[in-house]
């Protein structure tokens, strides 16, 4: 059953009209913005967990891991790689990254096409290992 919600996620329309929709959402805000990455994933974190049960302590909780892992949405991972929570390379479960991103420092993370796809990759994760996402953000946190 899980294997079997984490395939639709990963090929559904969804997972591929998602992105082009948060960014035409996140146009107007862009505008002038010196993170314009930044912005949309904001936008992103605000629609699309929503989609896939997680309440808004969950949410608040996944913001808060991606501005820590980003370092504020700043960092080179995020920008080359469009990857807001520092995820690695999977070896075993489905992932929706286009490639690789090779650190001198850290080694090897996934790669996205933008930053809505490497939201949906952290969804597809929490789903394959089981995360609660309808309990306090706290608890999703300890996970």
């Amino acid at each position: 059953m899980f294997l079997k919600v984490v395939l639709m996620i990963h090929n559904s329309i969804l997972s591929k009209i998602l992105p082009y929709a948060v960014k035409l959402i996140s146009l107007p805000l862009k505008v002038g913005s010196k993170n314009p990455e930044k912005v949309e994933f904001q936008t992103a974190v605000s629609l699309v967990p929503y989609l896939y049960g997680y309440n808004s302590s969950v949410v608040d909780a996944m913001y808060r891991q991606a501005w820590a892992e980003t370092g504020d949405f700043d960092s080179g991972i995020f920008f080359n790689a469009k990857n807001a929570f520092g995820m690695r390379v999977p070896s075993v479960r489905p992932s929706l990254r286009i490639g690789e991103y090779l650190t001198s420092a850290n080694g090897e993370f996934s790669l996205y096409a933008n930053v809505t796809q490497s939201l949906l990759d952290k969804i597809i994760l929490d789903k394959y290992n089981k995360v609660p996402t309808d309990k306090p953000g706290e608890e999703y946190i300890l996970v």
